[in-house]
């Protein structure tokens, strides 16, 4: 197994426990959102965020739109908010 295929299935399997964890209305609620968040992290959308004004912060990320005419957006796990218009 290589480093590639070990990563999917870290991914894969974090996925699944997290969407466990979810209530049958939450995720009909989503509406396949968190699906379409796997399938972009699957295919290398989501990258490591060096802010300019706080290059300590290890815990920002770019992500890249599902539509491919809109910008990437900005992850902050730390604070816990996305510039995504799905964020709530």
């Amino acid at each position: 197994m290589n480093h590639t295929s070990q990563s999917a299935d870290a991914l894969n399997a974090a996925f699944r426990k997290f969407t466990n964890t979810l209530s049958p209305q939450l995720k009909a609620h989503m509406n396949g959102r968190l699906e379409r968040g796997l399938q972009i992290a699957q295919a290398g959308g989501v990258t490591p965020y060096k802010d300019p004004y706080s290059p300590d912060s290890q815990r920002l990320f770019k992500v890249k739109s599902s539509n491919p005419s809109k910008s990437p957006y900005l992850v902050d796990l730390s604070a816990r908010t996305c510039t995504c218009p799905d964020h709530w």
